[in-house]
């Protein structure tokens, strides 16, 4: 299970993964007098991700526990407990379900769903996907995220390594929502010239340093699905800022310019700027209604069509 690991921020040598009043290692089994930790499933520039069990309702959960020194960052802690405020906003089957927050003056700990799985990431490391199995994956995507933006919630970092796939049930899971932001929150205004998210899924807006909406996470959504269907990003370069950055002013190329695809099926995600895009309820209607492209002689006997752009609780001893 993925969080962080690509979190951009440094990591001081020698820092422990720690909580604190809690030293979340092998020292300690218990976090917050329920949770039993069992092994550690992923460390970024944020925090560490421990499976662990919650012995009071007997189920397997995932603690997300912010480092120490991050804890002392304003900024950095200001971005972890938007996270917890985001998905505190979802309940949704296609989004990781936060089940509770621990803190103290110092420290959060996000409790959240564990779910057993692969990254899309992985699931499409080395192939090309077919149309069907493409869509399999990024419908669910897109009604995660129609689900979060109808509660003004935007992903912002959306990208193959923040998608699950749950083992058994097939069930894909939008999860980090660490760079999420409160579209509607008094306090969600954009700071110029401050660039967050993973380059190679940036919405042109993302690489101007300008506001981001429920649009961005539709062209990271269509770079997703771009990336599924022929194997390679929208952008190419060795330079992964120089590459982002060409987003500002470039429009993305067409699908079919590279596969072999119906146009039906590929919507205006690669527009320069939001307002030609489609918003999140229309982009996961498309989703969901485009079907597999007809026969080679079907399409030849009639035009083919564009779609138009279209709880927090304290970390102390129980009393």
């Amino acid at each position: 299970m993925t969080f962080s690991e690509r979190d951009g921020t440094s990591v001081p040598a020698g820092c422990a993964a720690a909580a604190r009043g809690y030293t979340v290692d092998k020292a300690v089994s218990i976090v917050a007098h329920r949770y039993r930790l069992h092994e550690q499933l992923g460390r970024g520039g944020m925090g560490v991700v421990w499976r662990a069990r919650d012995e009071r309702l007997g189920r397997d959960v995932a603690l997300k526990v912010l480092h120490s020194w991050v804890a002392d960052d304003p900024d950095l802690r200001e971005r972890f407990d938007r996270e917890a405020s985001a998905l505190a906003r979802l309940e949704h089957p296609n989004v990781v379900r936060l089940y509770d927050v621990l803190e103290d003056k110092k420290q959060t700990v996000l409790v959240l769903e564990l779910v057993h799985g692969r990254g899309l990431h992985t699931i499409a490391a080395g192939r090309t996907l077919g149309w069907d199995e493409a869509r399999r994956y990024c419908a669910p995507v897109a009604a995660g995220l129609a689900h979060a933006h109808a509660r003004g919630v935007v992903h912002r970092d959306l990208t193959p390594s923040n998608v699950l796939v749950e083992n058994g049930t097939g069930r894909v899971v939008v999860t980090d929502f660490g760079l999420a932001r409160l579209v509607r929150s008094s306090t969600s205004a954009p700071v110029s010239g401050v660039l967050a998210g993973t380059p190679e899924y940036w919405a042109p807006e993302q690489a101007a340093g300008e506001a981001t909406g429920p649009a961005t996470d539709l062209y990271a959504l269509g770079c997703i699905l771009f990336q599924l269907l022929t194997g390679q990003l929208p952008f190419q370069g060795e330079d992964r800022l120089a590459t982002g950055l060409r987003r500002a002013h470039e429009p993305a190329p067409l699908l079919a310019s590279v596969a072999p695809v119906d146009e039906r099926a590929t919507p205006a995600h690669g527009a320069p700027r939001p307002r030609p895009r489609s918003s999140s309820a229309r982009g996961r209607r498309r989703c969901r209604e485009t079907r597999r492209p007809p026969p080679r002689a079907a399409r030849r006997s009639r035009p083919s069509s564009r779609a138009s752009s279209g709880t927090r609780r304290s970390l102390s001893r129980p009393s």
